[in-house]
């Protein structure tokens, strides 16, 4: 008898990039280039120069992106599984802004705010490559000196930094101390880059960096929040795309097997009830039980087929993950929403046999869930997922009360 092939890592997906995904990565870097090919352009500067800075950002762009891939299928950040339609608008803004920073004077420079622009979208590390180029870029573009260097790239890791523990408050309200710490570093480093270039402060530059100190404080502490926000509303409206009826991978599995389906109908209702009364993620059990089974659409051998069409149609990983795990034959479920579906799928189907006469004929509904749930736990299935003994016992109470043979 042949073994499964064991996957050592939690990730099992493949590294190929969806169609969608590929599009806005080669969109990113089409709109990088448009952009700075206008800025070296009107700058007074050699041709060779020119095609010198275009060939830097085209390796940095291929960096980037890779590193933002590679960010967003390790699971690393927030829209992990998610298109890359939000990352495209955010580095679109950042390049209107950088345009725009061509005519601004040296106090104006927004350079402290393109990280709290990028970093929810694209990740840290290519954040700090997209951002010490647009400082470069600038610095060759007005020939700036060595101090404007220094101080806008020390403005852009500190940003990157403060935007990484900003983030670490997404679900809670910042600390005071964050906010004292942005105006700080926004009143500060520019003061102080505007002293080492005149030599000199006036009362007038005193009170103009505290004015746009102030501002970049309370748009970071108001707005930066907003934009954590839009990365999950991303992946929500994936999984109500995924979940609504006239989702064509839904059909697919309709035309399989009406008695499938009408068992991911089932198994998914249940898990999502189940999922809210164990404070489990409801729409991603809801979702990872429709397609359970999805890879005997495609035969004996589709979890492969399975995971690369979900991928390609920018499932969520968390979803694709419980697909992979159907039945623990690859790999034991790795979440408590996966648990949590292979715990009621596997209720369901004895179930469903009983009811169909397969078994012992003196059933009752509670028998079977204890049993098949003993089964379970003996079998330490559930000991990689995350799963608390309270979220077990909640779903298993809440399957108790449940009438299953609907």
């Amino acid at each position: 008898m042949r073994k499964n092939k064991e996957v050592p890592a939690k990730k099992i997906h493949s590294r190929n990039l969806s169609v969608q995904r590929m599009l806005y990565v080669i969109a990113i870097m089409m709109v990088s280039l448009i952009f700075c090919s206008i800025m070296v352009s009107r700058a007074e500067i050699l041709l060779d120069e020119i095609v010198c800075l275009l060939m830097v950002l085209g390796v940095l762009l291929v960096v980037a992106t890779s590193a933002m891939v590679s960010a967003r299928y390790f699971g690393y950040e927030l829209y992990s599984g998610t298109s890359l339609k939000y990352a495209f608008f955010a580095i679109l803004l950042h390049w209107i802004l950088v345009f725009f920073c061509n005519y601004l004077p040296e106090l104006y420079l927004p350079t402290f705010l393109i990280p709290f622009i990028l970093l929810p979208f694209i990740g840290e590390e290519a954040t700090l490559l997209i951002g010490i180029y647009d400082v470069m870029l600038l610095s060759v573009l007005e020939g700036k000196n060595l101090y404007f260097i220094f101080l806008q790239t020390t403005l852009l890791l500190a940003g990157t930094i403060i935007a990484r523990m900003y983030r670490d408050y997404r679900d809670e309200k910042p600390a005071t101390f964050l906010s004292v710490i942005i105006f700080c570093v926004a009143y500060f480093l520019p003061m102080i880059q505007h002293y080492l270039q005149y030599h000199g402060i006036t009362l007038k530059v005193l009170l103009l960096v505290s004015i746009i100190a102030l501002a970049e404080t309370l748009l970071i502490v108001f707005v930066y929040p907003l934009l954590y926000r839009i990365t999950g509303t991303e992946e929500e409206t994936l999984l109500n795309t995924i979940l609504s009826e006239d989702f064509g991978l839904r059909e697919e599995i309709s035309l399989f097997s009406k008695k499938d389906y009408s068992h991911a109908m089932k198994v998914s209702k249940y898990a999502a009830k189940a999922a809210k009364v164990a404070g489990c993620n409801v729409k991603v059990a809801e979702a990872g039980a429709l397609y359970y089974r999805l890879p005997k659409v495609y035969g004996e051998d589709g979890m492969g087929y399975a995971v690369k069409v979900m991928e390609n149609m920018c499932f969520p990983h968390d979803v694709i993950d419980i697909v992979y795990e159907y039945n623990a034959k690859y790999r034991k479920p790795s979440s408590p929403e996966s648990a949590l579906v292979h715990m009621i799928d596997q209720v369901i189907t004895r179930i469903e046999l009983m009811d169909h006469g397969v078994g012992d004929s003196s059933w009752n509904q509670d028998m079977v869930i204890y049993q098949t749930l003993n089964e379970i736990t003996q079998n330490g299935l559930y000991d990689e997922s995350g799963m608390s003994i309270n979220q077990y016992l909640k779903a298993r109470d809440y399957l108790l009360r449940e009438d299953l043979k609907k």
